[in-house]
């Protein structure tokens, strides 16, 4: 989504309002497959501080992820906030390099975005809060039913007893 400054950057405390999509491109990141069903909407706003721009806003997507319990595909939404300083390369004076450079009088807000979801991305999601998962032996989904496997490890040291006590009951 390219926004044009013209009209904020002419003055100290000019504003414009900014609303549209943002074309996010699928990716891998912390080991899994982020895919973005559709774009993302963001709403919010640009503002002329004097020193800088200042970006506010909330993007919000929708991603299909896998279940980090039973490994279904899912659909997920997020929502995260955007407050970004926007500098242009040649009025760049931030010493702790936070602002986003920009040149000319667009910004691209495809990166800003991307960047926020990366810092917002919840490290698993579920595709409910009781998901029963895999079983760890044979694999079978637990949501569906018990797949009858032995709950019960034995610590192999132990195992002759427990054949002992196998025995016993028969």
């Amino acid at each position: 989504m390219i926004v044009d400054l013209t009209g904020v950057l002419k003055e100290a405390g000019n504003k414009i309002s900014v609303d549209g999509d943002i074309e996010l491109d699928d990716v891998k990141y912390l080991g899994e497959d982020f895919h973005f069903v559709k774009p993302a909407v963001f709403k919010g706003s640009i503002s002329n501080s004097g020193k800088s721009l200042v970006l506010t806003g909330t993007v919000t997507l929708c991603l299909k992820v896998r279940c980090a319990r039973c490994a279904k595909e899912i659909e997920k939404e997020l929502s995260y906030e955007l407050n970004e300083a926007l500098i242009r390369a040649e009025d760049n004076t931030d010493p702790d390099g936070d602002a986003v450079i920009f040149s000319g009088n667009e910004i691209d807000l495809s990166q800003i975005a991307e960047t926020g979801f990366f810092m917002n991305v919840p490290g698993k999601f579920l595709c409910s809060n009781d998901c029963n998962g895999l079983c760890p032996r044979c694999g079978a989904d637990l949501n569906l039913g018990d797949c009858g496997c032995d709950k019960y490890d034995i610590d192999p040291r132990w195992e002759a007893l427990k054949k002992i006590m196998d025995s016993d009951k028969d």
